[in-house]
Formats: C-alpha cells, structure tokens, sequence
C-alpha cells in the first residue's frame, strides 16, 4: 500500500456506485484528502474514511491548492 500521510494530497476524485436494488446506479464525486492506496482489494482511502474501489473510479484530479 502507498501512504499519503507523509505529504497530504487533496483529490477530487468520481465513482461509479452501484444501485443495490435494480440494474445501474449514480456517479458520484468527493474532494478530500487521500490517506492511502490500498493493494487489496485495491481502493484509494480519504481522510473521512471513503473508501474509493479503484475499478470503479472513473475520474481523478489532484487539487493543488486546497482552501
């Protein structure tokens, strides 16, 4: 796993989520500060406590001046 605690990152990152009761489901998009990139199951972790499954990230950006 790569930790960000080191140097703080602050993403803004979008995802699929999935609807648990029919076909399909929603982007959704965060801005936070990324902890840790997990190996398993692999999943970008925010300091909120999100936890981002990278097969469904469909968007990245790195904000470079948070605030």
């Amino acid at each position: 796993s790569l930790n960000f605690m080191a140097c703080p990152v602050v993403v803004t990152v979008t995802w699929f989520v999935a609807d648990e009761k029919k076909a399909g489901g929603n982007c959704v998009t965060t801005t936070g500060q990324a902890m840790k990139l997990r190996e398993q199951p692999p999943a970008l972790l925010l300091s909120e406590g999100e936890e981002i499954p990278l097969e469904r990230m469909l968007a990245l950006e790195l904000i470079e001046n948070p605030g």
